[in-house]
């Protein structure tokens, strides 16, 4: 698994909520549906909601290179019947991360793969693609292809690897810089 920076993806707007759902606190494009359900029992004060219902958020972000991530919530809150709906605030208690999905953009990658056949006649069992993120002025995405002799060697990276700056309109390598 790969980490990625956590500045490549930019939040959207709040996403509207009803008078009886707490208003989050990140703010989420959109909520998907709300569902009513019986259940449950609080064994430590026996008290236990006569409904529950879940609030799900979902949040997508697309980079520029096309690479998309989507998170998506859920806020289980509770009906009593002396004190209504709880909790009134979401917290990291009663919220749930259901699903985290990040896919990257192939299309970037295959343009790369092409030029190094094209361009170095490399094989593709030859190295392996790194995404480094967008470059400085938000036009490019860097990709850097590291050679398997190079990533043996005592200062990884240097000899033919190369660094590989595939434009964002033009969906095509524009740039290589030699490795470092």
């Amino acid at each position: 698994m790969r980490s990625v920076p956590a500045d490549l993806f930019r939040t959207g707007r709040v996403c509207p909520t009803s008078d009886s759902l707490p208003t989050p606190a990140i703010p989420f494009p959109s909520p998907s549906s709300e569902a009513l359900s019986v259940g449950r029992m609080n064994l430590v004060t026996g008290v236990s909601p006569s409904w529950r219902r879940n609030a799900y958020c979902r949040l997508p972000w697309t980079k520029r290179s096309g690479a998309k991530l989507e998170m998506l919530w859920r806020l289980t809150q509770g009906y009593y019947r002396d004190g209504g709906w709880s909790p009134q605030e979401i917290d990291f208690i009663t919220v749930g991360l259901v699903r985290t999905r990040i896919t990257e953009a192939k299309d970037l990658e295959n343009a790369a793969v092409q030029y190094l056949s094209r361009n170095k006649h490399w094989d593709r069992s030859e190295y392996r693609l790194e995404d480094r993120g967008p470059s400085s002025n938000s036009s490019e995405e860097i990709i850097f292809a590291l050679h398997r002799h190079d990533e043996k060697s005592r200062h990884p990276g240097a000899g033919r690897s190369v660094e590989l700056r595939l434009g964002y309109k033009s969906r095509r390598v524009t740039r290589e810089i030699a490795g470092q």
